[in-house]
């Protein structure tokens, strides 16, 4: 029954910021971000590293954080040229870039 009670509501603790708002916006965003990179992760299967020494472990784990933020920031100019008016056949990342490379 308390769990009903409870249910829907969010409560953030900061010691830094005092604004709801602006604390509520930033924990969005934090998500949003560990979001996307969880779903790159997947994409380039950063989730195993499969490696025999300590060099190539740095090396994967390199290459994986850098295609995260490359397909991060692809993403997002897809997203402002969507929002400028842009059209763009946004089904999927794959989509775009063979349309694009025509």
């Amino acid at each position: 029954m308390e769990a009903m009670l409870n249910k829907g509501i969010r409560i953030l603790i900061s010691d830094c910021v005092s604004d709801p708002l602006e604390a509520w916006k930033a924990y969005y965003d934090h998500q949003r971000v560990e979001e996307g990179f969880y779903c790159f992760k997947q994409t380039v299967s950063g989730n195993r590293f499969r490696v025999s020494t300590d060099d190539t472990l740095r090396g994967k784990t390199f290459l994986t954080f850098l295609s995260c933020v490359i397909g991060l920031m692809f993403r997002r100019r897809a997203d402002c040229a969507k929002i400028k008016g842009i059209d763009l056949p946004y089904d999927s990342e794959t989509k775009l870039l063979a349309a694009l490379n025509c």
